[in-house]
C-alpha cells in the first residue's frame, strides 16, 4: 500500500510504501500526484519512503511514467 506523506513540503510528491505495493498503487495514487506536482511547480521533487521489504513490490515490469 502507498500513502501520501502529508507533512512533506508543498513542492514534494512524497509517499510512504508499506506492506504489499502494487502497480495499481502507482496508477491510482503516485502517478496522478506526480503529474499534479509537475503541473503545479514545473519540476519534480519526489520521495518514496520504503517501509517494507523490496520483495513486497509487485508492480511489474511494465510500469512507465509518461509526461
Amino acid at each position: 500500500m502507498i500513502t501520501i506523506i502529508p507533512e512533506a513540503p508543498e513542492n514534494v510528491a512524497a509517499f510512504n510504501a508499506t506492506g504489499e505495493v502494487t502497480k495499481e498503487d502507482f496508477e491510482k495514487l503516485v502517478i496522478p500526484r506526480v503529474k499534479e506536482k509537475i503541473d503545479q511547480f514545473g519540476e519534480l521533487n519526489y520521495l518514496l519512503y520504503l517501509d517494507t521489504d523490496l520483495d513486497k513490490f509487485t508492480m511489474g515490469h511494465g510500469l512507465k511514467m509518461h509526461y
